[in-house]
């Protein structure tokens, strides 16, 4: 059964747990949380933050997988890794599904309260393309050790940009689509 959920998970005004300022991935109710925490948000950053295309690519590169984001004149492409076997069991389970998964960029103020969501659907192609990677990932025989060495050395040869070139899909969201 496919889910088209188009609810947030995250609104404006909810708390998060405490948190380093940066930005990382977390998943729940079918949806790849992007969380980004910054001190301190400008008004006309979050302004942008609300109305700026979004391009999300997955890439995957040796045993690497990493989402990359980037969010035309607010955020450069930022590489997002996650190793799949970490995941908890409600994302294992997902992964063997054919749900509809979204998405949601979500940032986050100094107090850890969230100052603005933005929620997407990626399309079926897309989300097929993300089961099929990851239904892969879970059948190699891999360890979180490997990856962090796999993606330590990576980061080090390349810019997030130039991950590109190892994307499975690369998808532009526009406001209110």
């Amino acid at each position: 059964m496919l889910n088209m959920k188009n609810e947030s998970v995250y609104h404006v005004g909810d708390i998060l747990e405490n948190s380093d300022s940066g930005i990382w991935l977390d998943f729940r109710d079918d949806t790849f949380l992007f969380v980004i925490k910054d001190d301190f948000w400008q008004k006309d950053e979050l302004s942008r933050l609300n109305q700026s295309n979004i391009t999300i690519s997955l890439i995957q590169k040796g045993i690497v997988d990493a989402f990359v984001i980037e969010i035309f004149d607010v955020l450069e492409a930022s590489d997002i890794p996650f190793y799949v076997k970490d995941g908890d069991q409600k994302f294992i389970d997902s992964i063997d599904s054919d749900r509809i998964y979204t998405f949601e960029v979500i940032a986050v103020g100094k107090d850890n309260s969230v100052v603005s969501v933005r929620h997407h659907i990626f399309d079926k192609d897309v989300s097929n393309i993300i089961h099929q990677c990851l239904r892969q990932r879970l059948m190699e025989e891999t360890d979180s050790t490997m990856f962090e060495k796999a993606y330590d050395k990576l980061s080090m040869q390349y810019e997030p940009y130039a991950l590109l070139e190892y994307a499975k899909f690369t998808q532009v969201y526009q406001k209110g689509k």
